[in-house]
């Protein structure tokens, strides 16, 4: 079956993986314990930057401590700003008021017929 042995072909090409080793690469690269460029979280020697923030807890609190972080409507760019709501379709008509024209047409409709048959004839 092969599923337990070391050359099994699902490890295959996993050992030669790694991460690359250039400085053009590591330019783009932010360590996430000290935050500065350059290297990998693994490598760093550097202090980490602690940055101290209240808890969600300590700001539901203390409201002072949260910083608003939406717009107001007025900073927001045109294309981001709320639409106005659509013109408004005229009402619908009440069930009495559909319920006469639905007679109103069949009895059009009868007097139609019956005018087209004598015309027929």
């Amino acid at each position: 079956m092969g599923l337990l042995g070391s050359g099994s072909a699902h490890m295959a090409g996993r050992a030669g993986r790694a991460l690359p080793n250039t400085t053009q690469d590591k330019q783009n690269v932010r360590c996430q314990r000290c935050l500065q460029m350059g290297h990998y979280t693994f490598e760093c020697k550097n202090e980490p930057a602690y940055q101290s923030r209240p808890s969600r807890t300590q700001q539901l609190k203390n409201p002072k401590l949260y910083k608003q972080r939406f717009l107001d409507a007025s900073e927001l760019p045109e294309e981001l700003r709320p639409k106005p709501p659509p013109v408004a379709a005229p009402p619908k008509p009440s069930k009495e008021e559909r319920k006469k024209k639905k007679k109103k047409k069949q009895e059009s409709s009868s007097e139609d017929s019956s005018s087209s048959s004598s015309s027929s004839s």
